[in-house]
């Protein structure tokens, strides 16, 4: 079973390497909750996260990445990560 209800703190996108077991144990210390959605152009995995889990995401993508709110598919927002040149996701 998952955790996403309306007081999970953060959904975070993710189309990249934190959707792997190994990067999110290294990073956050545990596996994270995910289900599938999708942001036009991508189809991947909504991570349930905890705001001091965000920040660590944070430290983990390179700067060439920007966190930015978006609306996927489903019509729930989340965080993703998004070229760093790029107006928009």
């Amino acid at each position: 079973m998952t955790s996403f209800t309306a007081e999970t703190p953060e959904q975070l996108f993710s189309y990249g390497t934190l959707q792997q077991a190994d990067v999110q144990l290294a990073t956050f210390g545990r596996l994270l909750d995910s289900r599938p959605d999708q942001l036009p152009g991508y189809r991947l995995a909504l991570l349930a996260i905890s705001a001091d889990e965000l920040r660590q995401a944070d430290q983990y993508e390179v700067a060439a990445y920007r966190c930015e709110r978006v609306t996927l598919a489903s019509g729930m927002q989340a965080w993703a990560y998004v070229d760093a040149r790029d107006a928009t996701p």
